[in-house]
């Protein structure tokens, strides 16, 4: 797997210049060296495969770089990433050398939900009451979310975009509507690469509220006039009996489960697309970032030449709720860096428009079995 650069210090704010450049330098350095070693093993017509890559972090795995390189990395981590940054840096470090598919890290997300959002945050009416409506537009479809008011309002931000990109994965992997969640809820949470803390603020409670949301939603897809899509009205569960959640004291009495209703199913497995488990760590501090790596990851399995997507599309996509176009352009500048770094892909960004240009996938075609 070749070895992507950083490009910039967006994540690293506590470096200097010169730490960061040499760093660069070094990995620069072990792409050509990786370049070198498959020309040859490529002239020696060698039947073997490259070898399976693990984590750093599993010292009972087989090597997956000589001592050097794995001595290299970890010098690389300890003396350029502070301790904000260096979870993120930790998955940036395991997608430049493993590929996903070979350390079980590919995930799968609803290609509708792809293509049109959940909101980044929370959306109150004039009375500043939690709204029970969320409308999406891309193009001619438009994407629907109604939540009664009994749940607290339209599901938003990073928590059931996770717990959406879990279920998908979990329902292309088993191919079956029912998927167990776990017999704790700290336990589901560390499954899904989420931090367990306590109090008002913390996952534990948020988790709780926007899986009641989510799971008691319903969703309307409508792909417009003059297509040859259907329409979907779809609710991700049929009844109460389809969902059990963990007691209130976390306790182990029994193994929640999540039923799909049928249609919810059907629709998530069609065409799922296939993301890097690693990259959606990376970027879990942000809704936006997380729906724009996965909107990436799509486009670009299809990009054969220049592509431009004008900003007010993107807005409508993307950012409803920014009043101007220039605010959102900017804002949306800045989450594309932060993705570039898990997911370098050949974009430019220019006055008028996104430039999408053919580029390696997220994760390879080879690597995708469905």
């Amino acid at each position: 797997m070749t070895v992507e650069l950083l490009t910039d210090k967006i994540l690293f704010p506590d470096v200097s210049a010169e730490d960061f450049s040499a760093a660069q330098a070094r990995l620069l350095k072990r792409q050509a060296e990786e370049k070198s070693r498959k020309q040859a093993s490529s002239q020696n017509d060698s039947n073997l495969s490259d070898i399976i890559l693990f984590p750093l972090s599993s010292s009972t795995l087989p090597s997956a770089r000589s001592m050097d390189d794995q001595k290299e990395v970890m010098d690389y981590k300890a003396n350029i990433v502070s301790a904000k940054n260096k979870r993120m840096a930790e998955e940036i470090v395991s997608m430049m050398e493993y590929d996903a598919a070979e350390i079980g890290m590919v995930s799968y997300m609803s290609q509708m939900l792809v293509q049109m959002m959940l909101p980044h945050s929370e959306h109150k009416d004039a009375g500043g009451h939690p709204i029970n409506e969320y409308k999406r537009e891309n193009g001619r479809a438009t994407l629907t979310i109604m939540t009664p008011s009994i749940y607290g309002g339209v599901p938003y931000g990073v928590v059931p975009r996770q717990l959406l990109m879990w279920l998908t994965t979990e329902a292309v992997r088993l191919k079956s509507r029912e998927i167990f969640l776990g017999d704790s809820l700290t336990s589901f949470l560390k499954e899904m690469g989420v931090k367990v803390t306590g109090g008002k603020e913390g996952s534990l409670l948020r988790i709780r509220k926007q899986s009641n949301r989510l799971f008691n939603s319903f969703i309307n897809y409508d792909p417009g006039l003059d297509t040859n899509s259907r329409r979907h009205n779809l609710i991700i569960t049929d009844s109460n009996e389809s969902f059990s959640f963990w007691s209130e004291n976390n306790c182990k009495a029994w193994e929640s489960h999540i039923v799909l209703s049928d249609q919810f199913f059907q629709e998530i497995i069609q065409n799922p697309v296939p993301i890097d488990r690693r990259a959606i760590r990376a970027l879990s501090g942000s809704a936006f970032a997380l729906d724009l790596y996965c909107w990436l990851t799509w486009r670009l399995y299809s990009v054969k030449k220049y592509t431009s997507i004008p900003w007010e599309y993107l807005q409508s996509q993307f950012g409803s709720s920014y009043k101007h176009l220039r605010q959102f352009r900017d804002r949306f500048k800045h989450v594309l860096d932060l993705v570039l770094e898990v997911y370098p892909a050949n974009v430019r960004v220019e006055q008028s428009c996104l430039v999408l240009l053919p580029s390696v996938t997220s994760i390879p075609r080879k690597s995708v079995q469905l």
